[in-house]
């Protein structure tokens, strides 16, 4: 079975949301791992600094930017309820790290262009709390 045919089996399980879910899934998450390139790019260390931020702090971010798209898609694709947990700290990892980011770089009083931020944080919110419930079939 392909990983298509996954997805597909998986979507046919929610006649709220089918494939849609997938909509927010992989946007999401090819977004974050082009957050973590950009933050390894160049060296953590001078990145880090660059920010103000202490280089575990930043390390943090980054693995969070790798792991949570991973488990996000993964997530989506086990029909189990380990599934559904993968899913949920994914949207954990997502909105924590993505909130930190608007508090450590625009909370010093320049708002310029914390929407991005905030609408990354709203799909991290969403998976946590509707974790795969998106993908449940209907009682």
């Amino acid at each position: 079975m392909s990983a298509l045919d996954t997805v597909i089996r998986v979507s046919e399980r929610s006649p709220r949301f089918g494939l849609a879910q997938w909509a927010l899934r992989v946007p999401l998450a090819a977004i974050l791992v082009h957050q973590g390139i950009l933050k390894v790019e160049g060296g953590m260390a001078a990145n880090a600094e660059a920010f103000g931020i202490a280089l575990w702090a930043f390390a943090l971010a980054t693995l969070a930017d790798f792991a949570a798209p991973a488990a996000l898609i993964l997530g989506g694709l086990i029909l189990h309820w380990s599934g559904d947990v993968l899913t949920r700290l994914a949207g954990f990892a997502i909105a924590a790290s993505t909130l930190a980011v608007i508090v450590v770089v625009y909370g010093g009083g320049h708002w310029l262009g914390w929407q991005f931020q905030a609408l990354i944080t709203a799909g991290g919110l969403f998976f946590l709390l509707r974790g795969n419930e998106a993908t449940a079939r209907n009682p």
